[in-house]
């Protein structure tokens, strides 16, 4: 893989793979990520507490998902004690409220920079590899006709993503 510069590496790769053996999934650990990220921002209290009102659209376009992948994200964030999740009106539209159980939680991704190269690859799990690759590719000290390398195995990448080899080869042919 080519060299590519540092600023593409959206994620903080060791941060978000302690968040990730909480979740056990990838997709779950950015969206509590994100709702943290929007929760240390949020000026909503309710019961004491700091919550961000969103509707399930809004969270859906955050990382391009369906409506039933963030249901199913959701979820597994309440059964997992991760958030705490309710339904109510703001300003006058049904929304979702969240908040993070844990405050201690930061936030290891910079998302706009993500949105950048979701823009980019068209697809969250693409943007992912690249960012993956931007970071494996600047602490690399493989030198190739005087460029740095990464070498990544398609298992190492499967694994992190949670997806099959066969859609790791996708990713990358598509990059």
């Amino acid at each position: 893989v080519p060299i590519f510069p540092i600023e593409l590496c959206a994620v903080n790769f060791k941060r978000l793979d302690e968040l990730n053996r909480r979740t056990s999934n990838i997709l779950a650990s950015l969206l509590l990520a994100r709702i943290r990220f929007y929760q240390n921002r949020s000026v909503i209290k309710r019961h004491q507490k700091i919550w961000i009102a969103k509707s399930r659209e809004e969270i859906a376009a955050w990382f391009g998902l369906g409506l039933r992948k963030v249901d199913a994200l959701l979820s597994l964030l309440v059964q997992k004690g991760l958030i705490e999740k309710s339904i109510s009106t703001f300003l006058g539209k049904k929304k979702l409220f969240l908040r993070a159980v844990d405050e201690s939680i930061d936030m290891p991704v910079n998302f706009s920079l993500l949105e950048t190269l979701l823009s980019f690859t068209g697809d969250l799990e693409s943007a992912l590899c690249l960012s993956k690759i931007a970071f494996s590719n600047n602490q690399s000290h493989i030198l190739h006709k005087g460029l740095a390398w990464a070498s990544q195995s398609r298992k190492e990448f499967s694994s992190f993503l949670k997806v099959s080899i066969r859609k790791v080869d996708y990713l990358l042919e598509g990059l």
